[in-house]
C-alpha cells in the first residue's frame, strides 16, 4: 500500500512512501560488532523511515545520530522506535538527567528551514568538531557553486564543522523514480550538498529495481567519489545470495575536492 506525502509549498518534494511497519526492539549483541565502533561520529540519516540504520548507530556509541525523514513518517514510526530502544541509546545510564544521543526530527529535502533546524539539532546532541584547515575546497562545479558558498581557508586557519555529520547514511531512497516521471532526485542531491563537506563520508546504500534508477547513483557519482569499489549486499550478508537479482549495493563516497 502507498500513500502521497507532501511537505510544503517551497520545495518540489511530494512523493510517495510506502508505509513502514515499525520495527521491534534491537538485541544489544556485543560478539558480533565493536561497541564502540562509531563512538566518536556525529551522524545523519536521510530518509530513514523505521529509523533501525540510526538506532543501530546510537546503539554502537555513535557520538550523535540524527534520524531523518518527512514527518508524516518521523510521527508515525521512527519516534516510536527511538523510545522501544531508548535503554540502547543513552549517552550515560547512571547520569540524570537521561540524555539521548539519538534524535528523530522531520527532513524534507531541498527544504532550506528544514536543513537548518536539522544542522542546529545535531549540535544540540553534540558539540561540533574544530578542526585545522588541510587547504581543500570544494570543487568549482556549477551545481555545488549554487548550491555552497565556503571561502577558501589557509593551513593556519582553524574551522568548526558546525551542523555537518562525519557520516550521512542514505539507504534506499531510489525505488520512487520511473522513466518520464518527476523525480525528488534534485532535491535529494541539493540537501547532500548542503549537510556535506570534504571530510563526511556518505555511506549511499541502493536497490535497482529499475534503469531509471541508476540516475540517483549517476548523479550523485558527479559530486562525490568512491572511496572503494561499491560493495554487493551478499559480501556483507550471505543471506542476500539466495535472492535472485537483488540488486543491492552500498557505496562509500566522499566530496569530490580540489587539492591547491
Amino acid at each position: 500500500m502507498q500513500q502521497k506525502i507532501s511537505c510544503g509549498d517551497t520545495t518540489n518534494c511530494g512523493v510517495k512512501k510506502k508505509k513502514t511497519k515499525k520495527v521491534s526492539k534491537l538485541h544489544n549483541n556485543n560478539n558480533t560488532v565493536p561497541r564502540n565502533i562509531l563512538e566518536s561520529l556525529r551522524i545523519v540519516e536521510l530518509g530513514a523511515g523505521t529509523g533501525i540504520t540510526g538506532i543501530i548507530s546510537g546503539a554502537l556509541n555513535a557520538r550523535a545520530v540524527l534520524i531523518t525523514d518527512l514527518s508524516e513518517v518521523v510521527d508515525g514510526i521512527t519516534l516510536d522506535n527511538i523510545h522501544a530502544n531508548r535503554k540502547l541509546l543513552y549517552v550515560d545510564p547512571q547520569q540524570q538527567p537521561l540524555k539521548m544521543r539519538v534524535k528523530g526530527i522531520p527532513l524534507c529535502w531541498g527544504n532550506l528551514e528544514d536543513e537548518t533546524i536539522a544542522k542546529l539539532a545535531l549540535d544540540e546532541l553534540s558539540d561540533p568538531p574544530i578542526l585545522l584547515s588541510n587547504n581543500i575546497t570544494p570543487s568549482n562545479n556549477e551545481l555545488e557553486q549554487n548550491i555552497i558558498s565556503q571561502d577558501s581557508i589557509d593551513d593556519t586557519q582553524e574551522r568548526r564543522r558546525d551542523g555537518i555529520p562525519d557520516l550521512l547514511l542514505i539507504g534506499d531512497v531510489a525505488y520512487q523514480h520511473k522513466p518520464g516521471a518527476p523525480s525528488h532526485f534534485d532535491v535529494l542531491l541539493e540537501t547532500m550538498l548542503r549537510l556535506t563537506d570534504e571530510l563526511t563520508i556518505v555511506v549511499f546504500g541502493t536497490r535497482i529495481r529499475m534503469e531509471a534508477s541508476k540516475d540517483l547513483t549517476d548523479m550523485i557519482l558527479a559530486h562525490f567519489e568512491h572511496l572503494c569499489a561499491p560493495v554487493q549486499a551478499d559480501e556483507i550478508d550471505p543471506a542476500f545470495g539466495t535472492v535472485k537479482k537483488h540488486n543491492i549495493e552500498v557505496h562509500l563516497l566522499r566530496r569530490r575536492c580540489i587539492i591547491d
